[in-house]
């Protein structure tokens, strides 16, 4: 029953990131300038946030890397056999980034960052609710990812609005976000 639900909400969620693609790099600018003039953010200190490169139908929040000032930023790191997240940190867009499987990722001269030293991270998904429900593609990646992380972590879903639904059905292993950022600003999740 949720599995059906939550295949049907991925194709209606879907449909309506089609219908606000051709204004993603406008509403993409307006989320990284709700992020960095957060609380959430100016609390960072030395943290390391971990952001995700976008695909083609997920907001690009590649604009952070041109900030002076910015904290150290990360990007998971795909492990495709255990369908694990490692944090690596990620200088340079063009120097630092490949791609598997259509996926962009850290290459492998990037190094690690330790758990403990992550502060916030930015989780895209296909839907996500007011109490920070996510439905992410289907493999589990940041659930798995967001699980091992301590409680001073802030885990924020990144998401066009029109992302935003009433409810989003879960199972016991699906993670939640703490906080959700669209174009319309930061918001607390629950």
């Amino acid at each position: 029953m949720i599995a059906e639900f939550k295949k049907k909400l991925r194709v209606q969620s879907r449909a309506a990131i089609e219908a606000v693609i051709d204004d993603g790099p406008a509403l993409s600018a307006a989320m990284v300038e709700h992020l960095v003039r957060s609380d959430v953010w100016a609390g960072l200190g030395d943290r390391v946030v971990v952001a995700f490169l976008p695909l083609r139908d997920e907001p690009d929040v590649r604009g952070l890397w041109s900030r002076a000032g910015m904290p150290d930023l990360a990007v998971p790191r795909i492990d495709w056999d255990t369908k694990r997240l490692e944090p690596a940190l990620v200088r340079s867009l063009e120097s630092d980034v490949e791609a598997t499987r259509g996926v962009p990722h850290p290459t492998a001269g990037c190094p690690v960052v330790e758990l403990d030293r992550v502060g916030l991270v930015l989780v895209p998904g296909l839907a996500f609710d007011r109490a920070g429900r996510r439905l992410g593609r289907g493999a589990g990646f940041y659930d798995r990812f967001l699980e091992g992380l301590g409680p001073e972590v802030v885990a924020c879903g990144v998401s066009f609005e029109v992302q935003m639904v009433e409810e989003v059905p879960t199972e016991d292993h699906d993670a939640r976000v703490r906080m959700i950022l669209t174009e319309s600003g930061l918001r607390d999740a629950r």
